[in-house]
Parts: structure tokens; sequence; C-alpha cells
């Protein structure tokens, strides 16, 4: 019954909060205005989407900290420091754009954090590399959601999908301190999506889409923490689509020779929609994706 309450209490607080965000952000002229050639809207969209979610992440952490006696909010200071660095570096960069390095840098010290803070890859043996891994989950999972963010409710539905996926994990681990997480990262997401898709009333932003990638990758380490090998495959092929998504459009630019950090519209999201596809054809299709890697990882995983 408690995991139901922190469940609802993030959704809720979303649900709510998500509104209220969009007009502030209006009233503030905070939107994203078409014309650039990545851009598909057609009129100016309000930004600031992730903040609903950031506040409604804390918001179910500090409740469960109050509901559930194991669960110590002290424990989760250090994924809090380190997703608050990513969430107001991707908010920076929402208002300003940012050089890559800047948020590489953010991002590598969120990992460093996380490594520093006891959190590992539990079949390697050696500190050191681990802490790589650990560095390597982050960077590879919160630039992986942020390119995902192409087109109205995808990277919400995916990450809905792959968040399921690692509470089903954790469920079969019997972690309790992840089954947690995952329940109050999926409702502060879920609270969000019916705001974003299929009708655009906000975007995430980079402040929502950096947090999200942060957050499963956090979700994807506490998998890899057991010391059996079989669960840190299971955490990468869970994050299948975005990774797969992700590994294409570098590959790519690398063969055109483009560099490997600027955007283009050349996604498989945008090429199935260049086939005729609607966007929430596309989304359906990515999800079920989704769905499907899930399955396998968590297959793997047994």
């Amino acid at each position: 019954m408690e995991y139901l309450v922190l469940f609802l209490v993030s959704l809720l607080v979303s649900l709510l909060l998500t509104p209220l965000v969009r007009k502030i952000a209006i009233k503030r002229e905070f939107v994203d205005r078409p014309g650039d050639v990545l851009k598909i809207h057609k009129e100016p969209i309000p930004l600031l989407g992730g903040v609903a979610i950031f506040i409604s992440l804390v918001a179910g952490l500090i409740t469960a900290s109050f509901l559930l006696e194991s669960f110590k909010f002290t424990g989760i200071i250090s994924m809090i420091v380190a997703a608050s660095i990513v969430f107001f570096m991707g908010l920076w960069d929402d208002f300003k754009e940012v050089k890559p390095v800047y948020r590489f840098i953010a991002q590598i010290s969120a990992g460093i954090i996380l490594a520093l803070s006891g959190y590992k890859i539990g079949f390697v043996n050696y500190p050191g590399i681990s802490g790589v891994l650990v560095v390597f989950y982050v960077l590879g999972s919160i630039n992986s959601i942020n390119l995902l963010d192409g087109i109205d409710g995808l990277a919400a539905g995916v990450t809905i999908i792959i968040g399921l996926g690692f509470l089903a994990a954790f469920i079969m681990q019997a972690n309790v301190f992840g089954i947690v997480v995952s329940l109050i990262f999926i409702g502060a997401v879920w609270g969000f999506l019916p705001y974003n898709f299929p009708k655009p009333f906000i975007f995430m932003g980079d402040n929502g889409s950096t947090l999200l990638g942060f957050i499963l990758a956090f979700l994807a380490i506490n998998i890899a923490q057991s010391s059996e090998f079989s669960w840190f495959i299971a955490s990468v092929v869970i994050m299948g689509v975005p990774i797969i998504d992700t590994a294409v459009a570098i590959a790519r630019r690398i063969i055109k020779k483009r560099p490997i950090f600027q955007g283009d519209r050349s996604h498989i999201y945008d090429w199935l929609m260049d086939k005729g596809l609607g966007s929430k054809e596309t989304v359906f299709i990515f999800c079920i994706a989704g769905f499907g890697f899930v399955v396998i990882g968590l297959m793997l995983g047994i």
C-alpha cells in the first residue's frame, strides 16, 4: 500500500504542477519558438516541463523517507545532488545554449559523485574500472535520452517503458530501494506525459530530458550492482531503444563527416515519419520496441 501511495504522490504532484509551470513559462516568455530546421512545431511551446518532473521526483523521495522506515533520505542525498547538477545544467542550456564541454563536465561530475558514494558495477572487482563504467552509464544514458527527445511524447513514453522494466527487475532482485525510486520516477514522468502527448502543451526541455537520462542511469547502475554478470547485461538491454537510436545517429554523423554533437533530423524516428507515419504511430512503434527490449533484458537477468 505504501508503494502505491508513493507512486500516486509523485504522479499527482506532476499532474498538478505541470500546468502551473506552463503558465509561468508563458508569462515569462520562456518558450521554444519554431523556425529552426530541427524544430517541427508550428507555434511557440512553453519549456520547463522538466521542472515539474524534478520537483515531483524530490517530493516523492521526501515522502518515502517519512513513510518507509527502511528508506532513509540521507541515503539518496548524493543521488539528488548529482541529479541537481545535471538538471540545472540542462536548465541553463535551455536559457542560453551551453558549449558541449560544459555539459559533459556536469554529466561526468554527476557520475563521479555516484561512484564516490559507493555505487558500483557488481561483477567488476576493480574500483577504478567500476567507477569508469558508472560514469559511462551516466554519460550514455543522459545523452541518449536527450537525443530521443525529438518528437512529442517520445522521450517520456519510452522512459516510462524502461522505468517499468527496471521496476520489474528490482522486484525480481527483491531490491526495495530500487522499487521505491522506480515507482516515484515513473509517477513523476507519467504525470507530465498527458501535457506533452498527443498534443504538446509543454516541452520537457533539456532540463527534463537530461534529468530523465540521469535517473535511468542511476536505476540501471543499481540493477548492475548485483554480482551477477547477467544483471549487468540486462540493465543495458532494457535501455536498448535509446542506445540503438544514439548509436545510429553517431555512426551516421561520422560517415557523413559531420560533428557528432551537431543536431539533425535523421534519427530513426525522423526516418519513420519521412516514410509517412505520424508522430503518434512513431511513438507507439518505439514504445512497442522498448517493451520488447525490456522483456529480453528481464529474461537475460533471470
